[in-house]
């Protein structure tokens, strides 16, 4: 009978499975460990044969220009590994600085700021890294950062704000503060404090005595971000056409299935603040006067976008964000500046939450006292006893 009658013969057929802690190659435990410092890991090309071999990274910058620097020094690079020869560690650099090779031990490696776990150490990655650092140059101006600190919802807000601004180096103030899941997210406008937050990483200590991580990266924030100037051109001519200058309106309505972007194979969610960005630019440089603003049909999730338009053009008194997908009625908090007397919110989710038309008119005149005019209906000012 296949695999053993007895007992003890299945269990000799049984498949050994690797244990948790990595995988079986050869004999042999792979096991990538976390080093928030360094990146040094164990690879052998035969496993069988060869013994684990460790590797590090170095810097780029140095390579070929300081000879003897040690490993405590490394950080952003791809593209050395450490291999053994006469019982010493050596790192190997590529081929453009051969024969300047970098001596020192494995364990001199303590204060990289750059973790690269799990992944092979190639000449192609190098490649693809550099490109992408080329890229991330040309998108990102000013040098703006974001700032990560892992799991940093789970406290609160003015402390480890109070913690950040304590202990880096270089007095900042975060932009486009905002948690994305678990994490603390928001921006600094240059290099040097994204630098400073790095070098704070596991240095702020919780209650329990964990350590919080911050990862950093280039990168613009949301509320600067704009389109290609393609884009923004065609864009310009369509709300240009859109505005009517008569009764000083614009209409700015199912922007996404505008026919004329369209056929130009461009697409305007309004509901992406990189858009939304992009047509208060216009409307800053190209529309004086706004009376009434068209909003509807563009699947607006949140008024965050109409509310920096606040400013911009204070002077909207009818405003239609029907036939989106606002859920709350604190929504309407971020656009309070606008003294609306007609507003238009039906067929949105937060209609549903009002039994009553008069509860529904009532909060709308918690934010708008002057409305008279709501979803189409005309209502009567509240006369003062």
């Amino acid at each position: 009978m296949y695999g053993g009658s007895t007992r003890k013969e299945k269990k000799k057929c049984r498949r050994k499975r690797p244990n948790k802690g990595g995988q079986r190659r050869g004999g042999y435990r792979l096991t990538s460990r976390f080093n928030p410092y360094a990146d040094v890991r164990l690879q052998s090309s035969n496993p069988r044969t060869m013994p684990m071999l460790p590797m590090v990274l170095v810097p780029a910058e140095l390579f070929g220009q300081c000879s003897g620097t040690q490993v405590y020094k490394a950080m952003h690079s791809n593209t050395a590994k450490v291999v053994a020869e006469d019982g010493r560690d050596r790192i190997t650099v590529p081929v453009e600085s051969k024969g300047q090779d970098i001596e020192t031990h494995v364990h001199d490696a303590e204060s990289s700021s750059t973790v690269e776990e799990g992944a092979e150490v190639s000449q192609h990655k190098a490649v693809d890294s550099k490109l992408g650092a080329e890229e991330s140059a040309k998108v990102c101006k000013d040098d703006w950062h974001k700032i990560t600190v892992l799991h940093g919802k789970r406290y609160k807000r003015e402390w480890l704000t109070n913690q950040l601004q304590k202990l880096c180096p270089v007095p900042f103030q975060p932009t486009d503060l905002h948690y994305a899941k678990a994490h603390m997210v928001f921006y600094v406008p240059d290099k040097t404090t994204a630098s400073g937050l790095n070098s704070i990483s596991k240095k702020i200590k919780t209650k329990i005595g964990f350590k919080l991580i911050i990862l950093t990266k280039p990168e613009i924030p949301p509320s600067l971000q704009v389109v290609d100037e393609a884009t923004m051109e065609a864009m310009k001519l369509c709300i240009v056409k859109r505005f009517d200058a008569a009764t000083s309106s614009l209409n700015l309505s199912n922007m996404y299935w505008d026919t004329e972007l369209k056929a130009q194979n461009i697409r305007v969610p309004l509901n992406q603040k990189k858009y939304m960005n992009s047509v208060i630019a216009i409307i800053k440089d190209n529309v004086s006067v706004i009376d009434h603003l068209d909003m509807s049909d563009n699947k607006l999730y949140s008024l965050n976008g109409l509310a920096d338009l606040v400013s911009v053009r204070g002077g909207v008194t009818s405003l239609n964000i029907s036939h989106n997908e606002l859920k709350s009625e604190s929504e309407l908090e971020k656009i309070e500046g606008w003294n609306l007397e007609m507003l238009w919110m039906n067929d949105n989710p937060l209609c549903n939450h009002y039994c009553e038309q008069y509860t529904y008119i009532s909060t709308v005149r918690r934010r708008f006292p002057n409305v008279v005019r709501l979803d189409g209906q005309v209502y009567s000012l509240p006369t003062e006893s």
